[in-house]
């Protein structure tokens, strides 16, 4: 329930800055103090820091975060990495809290670049990306063989995309479907792991690797960590 009214009140992270003793809402924050807060999923820095790892992310290397939200995996990546992040977020009051926190934080000068559009049609540019990462963000997508060639498209030769996501474990009824939407905001088109892992190889992905921690496991639905290769 916290996590959902974080996202229907994108102000909140300011409210938490404030409790944090940030009163003046156009004045410098530190970075560590942020990364303490901007972390909107399950398990704060955690999926990111296994997509550094599964990823092999270095400094330098071109990372595309979709679904950024207010840009909280963005800037621990950049932070921790030095990588060049380009942190795509549909949502615009999302994207723009996203422009302001890291301008705040003293990171806009560095090597995150905030793009506002669907991952589906933006303009990310001529160059290819060496990975990609995205958190609790693709289960909202209907048109998923689209989003996964689109990504497939995005990554260099050898590339791989690292998600954190859930699937459906089985069919779902109209009372379980009711539940659902109201604590995940979608189930429209939750595809099962095997139609994923289908869509997946579809669109060109190879090494498809699944790590599904049972404290994941939710009702009908499941968290799954996985990184997929472009070959």
């Amino acid at each position: 329930m916290k996590q959902r009214i974080r996202y229907r009140h994108t102000d909140k992270i300011y409210i938490d800055l404030k409790q944090r003793g940030y009163t003046d809402d156009q004045g410098k924050i530190d970075i560590d103090d942020l990364l303490q807060l901007d972390q909107w999923h399950y398990n704060g820095t955690e999926p990111v820091e296994m997509a550094i790892d599964k990823l092999c992310i270095r400094e330098g290397d071109r990372v595309l975060d979709v679904g950024s939200g207010i840009g909280g995996p963005s800037r621990f990546l950049a932070r921790a990495t030095n990588c060049n992040v380009t942190a795509c977020e549909l949502l615009p009051e999302n994207h723009d809290v996203g422009v302001d926190l890291t301008r705040r934080s003293g990171m806009d000068n560095s090597v995150i670049t905030h793009m506002c559009g669907d991952i589906l049609t933006a303009d990310l540019g001529e160059e290819y990306f060496d990975g990609i990462i995205s958190i609790q963000v693709f289960f909202h997508v209907n048109n998923k063989a689209a989003l996964f060639k689109r990504c497939f498209d995005l990554l260099k030769p050898g590339g791989a995309m690292y998600i954190e996501d859930f699937y459906r474990t089985k069919d779902i009824n109209r009372e379980e479907r009711e539940v659902l939407t109201e604590f995940l905001n979608s189930t429209d088109d939750m595809a099962t792991m095997m139609e994923t892992r289908g869509l997946l190889e579809d669109a060109g992905f190879t090494g498809i690797e699944e790590d599904i921690p049972a404290a994941y496991h939710c009702a009908h639905v499941s968290g799954c960590f996985c990184r997929f290769s472009s070959g």
